[in-house]
């Protein structure tokens, strides 16, 4: 097993209720850049941050690009779950 797979099963050894409620939280604000989404929104919505959120739009737009279109498929890499039934 490698180093990251240990490290990941160690992880796993300190769930406890209280920080899986707290992770599960912070782990669906990201689902589908939902929070940078509305972020963006609201910074395009007022003239004085519409630059910041212009420009946030386009990194986001770059990002989903870069990240889901060209990165993922190339390094097509297996994830943990898939190999630790554990987790």
């Amino acid at each position: 097993m490698n180093v990251e797979l240990m490290l990941l099963t160690v992880l796993q050894g300190l769930r406890t209720q209280i920080l899986d409620a707290g992770m599960l939280f912070f782990t669906h604000l990201g689902d589908a850049g939902f929070i940078w989404a509305a972020l963006t929104a609201v910074l395009l919505v007022f003239r004085r941050t519409r630059r910041v959120g212009c420009v946030l739009a386009a990194a986001l737009l770059v990002d989903a690009v870069l990240c889901n279109l060209i990165l993922k498929p190339l390094v097509a890499r297996i994830r943990p779950c898939d190999i630790l039934a554990d987790v």
